[in-house]
This record gives C-alpha cells, structure tokens and sequence, in this order.
C-alpha cells in the first residue's frame, strides 16, 4: 500500500490538471503488479493458476490402453448377463413352464398355443448350438443350461407323452440330444437324476390326466445308463 501524495493547489488551472495525470499515473505504476497484464487483447490474471484450473496430465499410453479394455470388458460383461437372463426368461416361458401350459391345458387353443411355442423354441436351441455350442454361451455351461437341463432330462420319459408333447422327442434333435448328454455326464449330475422317481412322480400324482396311475415302462434311454 502505498500513501497517495497530495496535489498542489495552484492559481493555473493547466498546472493542477498535470499534476492530478501525475498522480493517476503513479497509482496504476505502483498497481501494475497485482493488475492483469494485456496481451493480444485478452486478459490474463497475474496469478499463477491452481487446483481446478491448472491442465491435469495425461495418463501414459500403457494406462490409457488398459482402461480402455478394462472398460470394455466390464460392458461385455454386462452385455452377457443380460443375454442370459433374456434366454433364460424365454426358456422359462416357452420350455420350462411350456410343458405345464401344454399338459395341463384345458382348451384346444391354449394348448396349440404352449405347444406351437415349446417346438418353435426347440428348433431354434437346435439351431443355436449347431452353430455357437457346445454350451449356450460357448465354452462353459451358465445358469441358463442347467434350466434348459432340467426341462430336457425329462422331456422323452414324461413330457413327450404325459404333457402330449409329442411332436418331437429330444432324441430326435441330434446337437439337442449331445448338448444333453454332455450335460448329464459332468461330474456328479448323474447323480442326482432318478428316473424312476420322475415317471412315479408324475404319472402317479397327475389324477386328472392319469386317473389310472399307470406308469409307463419305457422309454429306453441308453444315454443315461
């Protein structure tokens, strides 16, 4: 801070006008150095620039390849979960909860309706993996197999005759059929399949469409032997 020096009363006005020019001009020279400088006809502050405006540094190409991958997988990954669950949802609708709309149908139409769905999604299974097996998604079964499975194992032994889902057995779709029994022989699902238990269960507790509880023999499945 600087004291302001007074200004000299004189009987010539053009003096005193020089002297209050004076006066001006020593307090922008004495301000020059917290002012803007002017440059090019833009204003820079005379502060150096910190925190939020200073230019942040880029990342070394290594870093910026790997999270541009890291970023892409976690989309893929995203990507993959929701494929599932929209397969899995028709899964459910078309094959798993397919078979009961057919069996248990009590119209001709509701039945034709589950039973034009359940083979239309067998023939494209079919087809899919044929072209991208052996499992659903590729190398390694996903949750999405394991409720296609538990529909399959029992579709030739129960549903192909109980539920008069009859156009097709899955013996009769060759990839379906390997896709099965690939599934089957993983180390300890065998185990928890009985299919004398599933033919009782069914035939035997179905009183409306088996009121004679007459399980049937067969079919032979030398698969699951």
């Amino acid at each position: 801070m600087h004291l302001q020096q007074p200004i000299l009363r004189t009987n010539n006005p053009a003096d005193e006008n020089q002297q209050i020019r004076d006066a001006h001009r020593r307090d922008y020279i004495l301000q020059l150095p917290r002012l803007a400088h002017q440059s090019a006809g833009q204003l820079f502050p005379a502060e150096p620039r910190t925190g939020w405006q200073t230019r942040p540094r880029r990342r070394p190409m290594h870093q910026r390849r790997q999270h541009i991958h890291q970023r892409r997988r976690k989309k893929l990954i995203r990507l993959r979960c929701c494929w599932q669950a929209a397969l899995s949802q028709e899964i459910y609708e078309t094959v798993n909860n397919g078979v009961y709309r057919a069996g248990f149908a009590t119209s001709q139409s509701s039945y034709q309706e589950a039973f034009q769905a359940l083979f239309a999604t067998l023939d494209t299974l079919e087809e899919r993996l044929s072209e991208n097996g052996p499992y659903l998604f590729g190398e390694a079964p996903v949750e999405t197999d394991w409720r296609l499975f538990c529909t399959l194992v029992r579709f030739d032994a129960v549903y192909h005759g109980h539920f008069k889902c009859n156009l097709r057995k899955v013996a009769e779709y060759p990839t379906l059929q390997a896709y099965l029994e690939r599934l089957y022989r993983l180390p300890g699902i065998a185990d928890t399949v009985d299919f004398d238990h599933i033919k009782r269960h069914y035939y035997v507790t179905h009183d409306d469409i088996n009121p004679s509880r007459i399980v049937p023999s067969g079919p032979e499945l030398p698969w699951s032997e």
